[in-house]
């Protein structure tokens, strides 16, 4: 029986599933005997792919067969994200239960794939489905090429301004609003902040992405903290995210709105010998934020994702923002990934993997 808290997504086959002959054939080509997996009892097709929940969890998948079967896993990962828990006999059926694993407790969304074999070894004969296990990425950045200082947020000696960083070849852009012509956008060790103490407003403009155009669905995740002084002073902690360029964001797509305001937490100096590793806490600064491609603004070649912390009127307004990601994803009749913007309760705080156990950050490194 499917677990209530969890939902799987399926590639439906367009002809039966029938089981792969491994090796041996009989006189005429064809094999009487049969492997075939469903998602239910009442599934009128087989599937060949599924596409689980990023959160994890258990479901059950349903086989007919009329010969025995054992069943293994296989995946590129030291350690297997999915493992068979049980094969249980139920009347005509044997129900197979999965325990699949997390995506991530970072808020890591990256698409992991493996496959499930239900094998008669000694028939030569055997079936394979395909589990997916999070989105394709459009761009991925985790700023570990920003190598500049510390990554205490209090340690401003070494960090860099915008216009000095190096060692990427990805072309992100950020805006000068002071007549000097310099960005209040500085590099520190494996993530960067906006803005500064004398509240002067900033942004960071990702790259222009190939392909976009082609997309319909997007989840854009990033982490973003606002600062706390020493001494226990909150920071603005204002953020406004846009998508610029084409697209709109799905929450406001009859209004065709491209731009939300996000009240950010921020960090906690309670700890200060930590900081560096508390302020990255994933329940309190992941988010992710969803697009939707629309007739009158759809996605194209100039499509970039702006956020900005705006003019603190002499008050400081920073911003940390490390791990950025768009991430592209289909809801459809062939090709279907877990509806994401339905599991996060749509745009804001990460609710999908922000509560799973897990370390807060390991960017804690100085040069």
């Amino acid at each position: 029986m499917l677990k209530s808290f969890i939902k799987i997504s399926l590639l439906l086959a367009g002809v039966p599933l029938l089981a792969c002959a491994c090796g041996k054939d009989e006189g005429n080509g064809v094999r009487d005997e049969y492997i075939s997996v469903y998602l239910s009892k009442d599934a009128e097709e087989p599937v060949t792919e599924l596409s689980v929940p990023c959160a994890g969890g258990e479901f059950d998948l349903y086989v007919k067969s009329d010969i025995g079967f054992t069943t293994f896993w296989q995946d590129d990962k030291t350690t297997p994200w999915v493992s068979v828990k049980s094969v249980d006999a139920d009347g005509d059926w044997s129900v197979i239960r999965l325990d699949v694993s997390p995506i991530s407790s970072k808020c890591y969304y990256t698409r992991r794939t493996g496959t499930l074999t239900l094998n008669a070894p000694e028939r030569y004969f055997g079936t394979f489905i395909t589990l997916h296990q999070g989105l394709a990425a459009r761009l991925s950045s985790d700023f570990s090429w920003l190598k500049y200082g510390s990554a205490d947020p209090f340690d401003t000696s070494r960090e860099q301004q915008f216009q000095k960083w190096t060692g990427t070849s990805q072309k992100w852009e950020s805006t000068a609003y002071t007549e000097d012509g310099v960005q209040a956008c500085y590099g520190k060790y494996g993530w960067f902040y906006i803005g500064d103490t004398k509240g002067t407003k900033a942004d960071i403009i990702t790259p222009y992405v190939n392909g976009l155009q082609k997309d319909s669905l997007l989840m854009v995740s990033f982490k973003a903290v606002a600062y706390t002084s020493e001494d226990g002073t909150p920071d603005l902690g204002k953020l406004r995210f846009e998508v610029l360029g084409g697209g709109v964001i799905m929450d406001y797509a009859e209004e065709g709105r491209t731009y939300m305001d996000i009240d950010l937490n921020n960090f906690s100096v309670e700890d200060p010998a930590n900081v560096a590793k508390t302020m990255w806490n994933v329940k309190t600064c992941a988010y992710n934020v969803f697009l939707i491609a629309t007739e009158k603004s759809p996605f194209t070649g100039d499509t970039q994702i702006c956020l900005t912390t705006p003019d603190g009127n002499g008050k400081p307004n920073r911003v940390a923002l490390d791990g950025i990601y768009i991430r592209k994803y289909t809801i459809n009749e062939k090709v279907q990934d877990e509806d994401v913007f339905k599991a996060n309760g749509g745009s804001g705080l990460d609710r999908i993997t922000a509560g799973l156990p897990g370390e807060e950050s390991d960017k804690t490194e100085t040069l």
